[in-house]
């Protein structure tokens, strides 16, 4: 009789997030092995048809069967955010309830959002641009590989609001020497090379804790400055932090991760990166010895280089940067306890 009412099989039983799904020629059969809000309770079985029907031909009890479908659950769900309103150069922690996915994709503006799936849940860190336009920002959303025991709802938009940093402006003097390193072919150059590295993702976050200052020295240049390069007007922002030190001085890792680039630069110098998973990497530059190589894992506060002036520098000293998903973001907000510590 099963088979009159339902059809052969079409499929093995599958797990689909909260339940066991199975479809026939003429229906689909869902066991409810999670309890969520609005939908069947765990241990229910519901009948893509009449529950009655289903009764009558003896293949449920009663107390199992609900008399119709319920509303099949959106593919994204509940959606958490750990700050509404960001400063530009900050960084938002992004969680979403989405258990049917079996991928999340998404943009935080222009930029690439990554997520890493934790259960029934996604998690993804998003950057703000240090020069971001201020206002409502978008959050795209987009739920990819759905299955049809779902309902369409595959993509939603959150909103963020961006306030000015008050980054200051800041005048530096460089000699003609060094501003002949910044030719078009060498921006190009390490600004693709830089964005290829640094928004690979490492699904599993290889960071524990707050971040440590790479070494210990006063700041001669801040996060997000508005520089005036030689008088000229303040067309670029800094994208992390001047630390002035004495050539040789040893440069510290600022949390465990595995590295992922180290290389000779014409402007950035001799630069090491570090990938500490979710999309997370910190940068060390103007070295004058590096001592890591590709792939390997290096612990917190383990000596990667030391401090130089390669590259577009006018003195030694240690150019440290945080980046996620390629956005640069301020270093100082993952030296403090955070949401991102917290994943």
């Amino acid at each position: 009789r099963g088979v009159a009412i339902f059809g052969l099989p079409t499929s093995q039983p599958e797990p689909h997030g909260p339940f066991i799904a199975q479809r026939f020629q003429r229906g689909v059969l869902q066991y409810w092995t999670e309890s969520l809000p609005g939908m069947p309770e765990s241990g229910s079985v519901v009948g893509a048809l009449a529950g009655e029907l289903a009764q009558r031909a003896g293949l449920l009890p009663a107390d199992a069967v609900s008399a119709q479908m319920p509303p099949l659950p959106a593919a994204i769900g509940h959606v958490a955010l750990s700050r509404q309103r960001i400063a530009q150069g900050q960084t938002v922690v992004i969680r979403l309830w989405a258990p049917l996915a079996s991928q999340v994709t998404g943009a935080i503006g222009s930029n690439p959002l990554l997520l890493v799936q934790r259960g029934s849940w996604w998690v993804g860190l998003g950057g703000v641009e240090r020069m971001a336009v201020l206002g409502s920002l978008p959050i795209r959303l987009d739920a990819a590989d759905v299955d049809d025991l779902q309902s369409d709802d595959t993509d939603l938009t959150e909103q963020v609001e961006v306030r000015s940093a008050g980054y200051p402006v800041e005048r530096i003097w460089m000699a003609q020497g060094q501003l002949s390193l910044l030719t078009p072919r060498a921006i190009q150059h390490e600004t693709s090379l830089l964005a290829s590295v640094t928004t690979r993702l490492t699904s599993r976050r290889l960071w524990t804790g707050p971040f440590q200052r790479p070494l210990t020295a006063r700041v001669t240049s801040p996060f997000g400055a508005r520089r005036s390069v030689n008088g000229g007007p303040p067309t670029s922002a800094h994208s992390g932090v001047d630390y002035g030190a004495p050539a040789g001085t040893p440069v510290r890792a600022c949390a465990t991760g595995r590295v992922g680039l180290v290389d000779g630069l014409t402007i950035r110098g001799n630069a090491v990166y570090l990938d500490h998973g979710l999309g997370v990497y910190s940068g060390y530059l103007h070295l004058s010895q590096m001592h890591v190589r590709i792939g390997e894992i290096v612990e917190r506060g383990q000596v990667i280089g030391r401090v130089g002036a390669t590259g577009f520098a006018n003195g030694p000293h240690l150019h440290w940067e945080v980046r996620v998903g390629g956005v640069n973001v301020a270093p100082a907000e993952w030296i403090e306890p955070g949401a991102m510590h917290d994943l």
